[in-house]
């Protein structure tokens, strides 16, 4: 096999060689998309929340604050294009849905030579769709299942198609994220044996720096181990440089480049997949982004540099829950103390009684009138920023929600909450390192 790389080379073969019909609907149903993931070596089962991150990991749409629609097209050379269209939406805070496609198409005197073959064959396409879900169980932890349809090359006259299931688990503490995902795997007639794939990695920022690393390792039941490395640099708040490596036993190594550049809600991304004896691989696709909070970089004026919320907002006193003593008032009573009669002559009047003097009747006390407020974090100057703060609330068994306040973006907690349960608050988000803010209603 000379000119593709070796997924495009297992597929080429399954429909123009004798392969069995489960081996080609494996490698259909785990296709390698995805322009961060091909610049990365493949270290995409940790990514963040996206469209094309679902197709490595369905637990990757958890954690979304909107939707997003994405577009995709890969050459491999030798006549193999594949073609991809998917979308997120974000249903509820805890539940997001992805529909995604895949067209794989292939000329048939192209793909002749690339096997050897002596002859042409007519050109021809494979399908692959599916629908996942992701749900938030809580504390930076998502859980994510799929289903879809493959449906192969031909294979004689038969035309191999099967369902195909794939899940995942993804854990975030802070910045970090850790994931594990199995995919590919067949189900029906042709069992699951063939081509199940495991995946499992993590990604994490370089603590002071615009650095973040990507690390995975994957393990196929019809194919050895291998491993990825990632890095990307974020050089502008809308521009980032990616680069990556796989390396697997027995093979030469694969290495991975690309860019991507973001306008508004809209973000093009390019992605390259470099193999010794193989054609390079060109990734091209455009995301857009729908619903929830638009980001901060869509406005004409400059965001100002993200910084520590710590750091800018003064800390706030202690609030402590007023006391009502349950004490009663001990009722003394007092007998009344004669006034001292002055000496009189005898034939002088005794003089009149003094008059009762009653004080006023005053006003009643008023009962003390609690004070409500609602209680934020903010503002922040990037929705980013805003969505990393509300992980660490999740994590404290909060639940934020966005809200705008013009050109400001806020995560509100509660409305209309009391003194004490203002308190409480306070005190978990300084145990999830986040600043909160109240304002008085």
């Amino acid at each position: 096999m000379r000119g593709v790389g070796r997924w495009w080379a297992a597929v080429l073969a399954g429909s123009l060689l004798p392969a069995s019909a489960a081996a080609q609907l494996a490698l259909l149903a785990r296709p390698e998309t995805g322009a961060r993931a091909t610049a990365l070596g493949g270290a995409a089962v940790a990514a963040p929340p996206g469209a094309d991150a679902a197709t490595w990991n369905p637990a990757a749409l958890g954690g979304a604050t909107r939707g997003e629609m994405l577009f995709e097209h890969r050459g491999a050379g030798s006549g193999l294009t594949l073609q991809s269209a998917s979308a997120t939406v974000h249903a509820t805070p805890r539940f997001d849905l992805a529909l995604r496609a895949h067209l794989l198409h292939r000329d048939g005197i192209a793909a002749a030579e690339a096997v050897g073959s002596a002859s042409g064959t007519p050109a021809l396409s494979a399908y692959m769709a599916g629908l996942q879900a992701a749900f938030d169980v809580g504390h930076g932890v998502h859980v994510g299942a799929g289903m879809g349809r493959a449906t192969g090359f031909p294979i004689g006259n038969d035309r191999p198609n099967a369902w195909c299931a794939d899940a995942g688990i993804q854990a975030q503490w802070r910045d970090v994220r850790a994931a594990a995902a199995l995919r590919g795997m067949l189900l029906g007639a042709h069992g699951t044996s063939e081509g199940s794939a495991w995946s499992a990695g993590i990604e994490s920022p370089v603590p002071r720096t615009r650095l973040t690393v990507a690390l995975q390792m994957d393990a196929a039941e019809s194919a050895a181990m291998s491993s990825s490395a990632g890095l990307i640099c974020k050089v502008a708040p809308a521009m980032e440089l990616r680069a990556g490596a796989r390396g697997r036993d027995g093979e030469g190594p694969v290495f991975g480049a690309g860019a991507a550049f973001g306008a508004g809600e809209a973000r093009l991304e390019y992605g390259a997949r470099i193999a010794t004896g193989a054609a390079t691989e060109h990734v091209i696709a455009a995301r857009i982004g729908f619903g929830g909070a638009p980001p901060i970089a869509s406005r004409p004026s400059v965001a100002p540099k993200p910084t520590p919320l710590e750091a800018t907002a003064p800390p706030l006193p202690a609030i402590r829950k007023p006391v009502e003593s349950t004490a009663r008032p001990i009722a003394v009573k007092r007998e009344p103390v004669a006034p001292p009669v002055a000496p009189v002559a005898p034939s002088a009047a005794p003089p009149p009684a003094p008059a009762p003097v009653s004080a006023p009747p005053g006003p009643a006390p008023k009962p003390p009138v609690a004070r409500r407020f609602t209680v934020f974090a903010g503002p922040y100057p990037s929705l980013d920023v805003a969505a990393r703060d509300a992980m660490r609330l999740r994590s404290a068994g909060m639940r934020p929600t966005v809200e705008r306040r013009g050109a400001q973006v806020f995560l509100m907690l509660e409305r209309g909450a009391e003194s004490a349960r203002a308190h409480q608050l306070e005190v978990q988000a300084r145990a999830a390192q986040v600043t909160l803010r109240r304002e008085a209603e």
